[in-house]
């Protein structure tokens, strides 16, 4: 919808400008460079993180400050103040215009987006009985991570006015198809000790991947500065759609626990599968652990809710010009 609405508007424009007397030559061509900044807001896929958050304060908060008269509970949080969502992204691109008339030019162009965030959390857990060392309890995650790469093929139409022989504003459109990955791990570390001499040391990963093509739209201004005779300074200011729904892709986890009591064993197993938004439900003697998280481990059943990985959202670039 979004192409067809851009053709029908600016389909008249494309025809004609050639033709109004502004021939073909080689300093019609431009070249850009640009990087750039987006703030992203993944709803869906930042369940993960406040999934794992949720977990931490449960099992080794809630659980323990649910303990009667006559226990004294120590808890340490290290590393990270939380599990960090992903909030951002860095682009960087490239694009040839071609000036059809003094205030049209058509671009082709490519841009690739990169987002990351890592969290390193860990919770330490001491129980004394009567002052003595009754039980202690350890998490460490030093390895989650989630993060989405994007790759832009572009067309686009600029209209650019020039103000002054060095100032030249501007608005544009862009649409084309995306290329977008994602990815999300974890690497959780359990350590228990207790009474009797009693130990248990449990470690659980995870890895999930999706990948999808969409299309997306950009609207947005810019501001050209001439610096030299054949370059340009340029800042863009945009917002973009990049909607994605469906996302799928494999998996895999491994869990591997050393009991004293029960001995050493380990499991693993791998995956494809379509994300989706997946209810959890634990109901415990301290409390009841209940939402949703983000996950393609899962086939669609009762109570899921389609997954939607958004990227959408205000970003800034700039850069330079060359004209030939």
């Amino acid at each position: 919808m979004f192409w067809l609405v851009a053709i029908i508007v600016l389909g008249p424009s494309f025809a004609g400008a050639q033709e109004q007397g502004y021939p073909f030559r080689l300093s019609n061509f431009k070249i850009e460079f640009y990087g750039g900044y987006a703030p992203l807001i993944p709803e869906h896929f930042n369940t993960l993180a406040d999934y794992e958050e949720s977990y931490l304060q449960f099992y080794y908060g809630q659980r323990y400050a649910s303990l009667g008269p006559g226990y004294t509970v120590t808890t340490e949080r290290t590393g990270d103040d939380r599990f960090r969502p992903l909030t951002k992204a860095v682009l960087w691109g490239g694009r040839i215009h071609y000036q059809l008339s003094p205030t049209l030019s058509l671009s082709f162009g490519v841009q690739y987006m990169k987002g990351s965030q890592d969290s390193r959390v860990g919770m330490n857990v001491t129980v004394l009985d009567g002052g003595s060392s009754f039980l202690t309890d350890k998490y460490e995650n030093t390895g989650f991570g989630l993060s989405a790469t994007a790759l832009l093929p572009q067309l686009g139409a600029h209209f650019g006015w020039d103000l002054t022989p060095f100032f030249r504003p501007g608005i544009f459109i862009i649409f084309g198809p995306m290329f977008v990955e994602s990815r999300a791990v974890s690497n959780r570390h359990m350590m228990k000790a207790g009474p009797a001499g009693y130990t248990s040391d449990v470690v659980e990963t995870y890895e999930m991947k999706g990948r999808k093509t969409s299309l997306t739209g950009e609207l947005g201004g810019s501001l050209h500065i001439r610096l030299a005779k054949f370059l340009d300074f340029f800042t863009d200011g945009s917002y973009i759609f990049r909607g994605t729904p469906n996302l799928s892709g494999p998996g895999s986890s491994r869990t591997v626990i050393k009991d004293s009591v029960s001995g050493e064993s380990s499991t693993s197993s791998n995956w494809e599968g379509q994300w989706n938004l997946a209810p959890y439900d634990t109901t415990t003697s301290w409390g009841r652990f209940k939402g949703t998280v983000a996950n393609n481990a899962y086939e669609w059943s009762w109570g899921f809710k389609r997954f939607d990985f958004d990227l959408s959202g205000f970003q800034l670039k700039a850069g330079i010009a060359i004209r030939l």
